[in-house]
Order: structure tokens, then sequence, then C-alpha cells
């Protein structure tokens, strides 16, 4: 018999202990797929902002001065980077979320 560590409530469990009851178990995953999609979200939404933003300094400059272009050039592969991390692991995220969801049969 264990103690769950959430709710304090006594179960039993055959497999390997962590520490939590079935239910807590299934809230705390369902939470964890939420959590990262927000923060996929934010990070797919940081690179557009800084690539956006990168553009528009690049097309708005008169010329483009030599050491200047390794920052641009840095700061557009890092917003890049940041869009397409952001969203595979948006994606990665979704699939999780309603592969763990609870299936109302």
């Amino acid at each position: 018999m264990h103690t769950c560590r959430d709710c304090g409530k006594v179960y039993s469990s055959k497999s390997k202990d962590i520490g939590l009851c079935p239910e807590c178990l299934r809230v705390r995953l369902s939470r964890t797929w939420k959590r990262q999609m927000k923060f996929y979200g934010m990070s797919c939404l940081a690179g557009a902002l800084l690539l956006v933003y990168v553009i528009w300094q690049v097309r708005t400059q008169q010329q483009a001065p030599a050491e200047h272009s390794m920052l641009w050039t840095g700061l557009a592969g890092l917003g890049g980077l940041a869009l397409l991390g952001g969203l595979f692991g948006l994606a990665l995220a979704v699939f999780f979320h309603y592969w763990h969801r609870k299936k109302n049969v």
C-alpha cells in the first residue's frame, strides 16, 4: 500500500511506485502536455517575431555594413530554429495530448 503525494489517498500498485495514485497521474500527464503546448507556442511566436524583426531591419537599412552581416545572419538563424523547433514540439505535444486523453467509451 502506498500513499499519494498529491492527494494523500492510499492506493495499491503492482508496478513501479512513482508516488502518485492513478487519478493524480492522469491529471498530471494531461497538464504536462498542455504546459508543453503553451511553451512551444511561445517559442514559435518568439521565433516568428525575431525573423520579422531581422527581415525588417535588413530591408530598411540604406546600405548593409559588413560588420553587422554576421549579427543579422545569426539572429535570423536563431529565429528560424526557434520557429521550426517550436512547430515540431507543438505538433508532438498535441499528438501526445490526444493520444493520452481519456476516452469516453
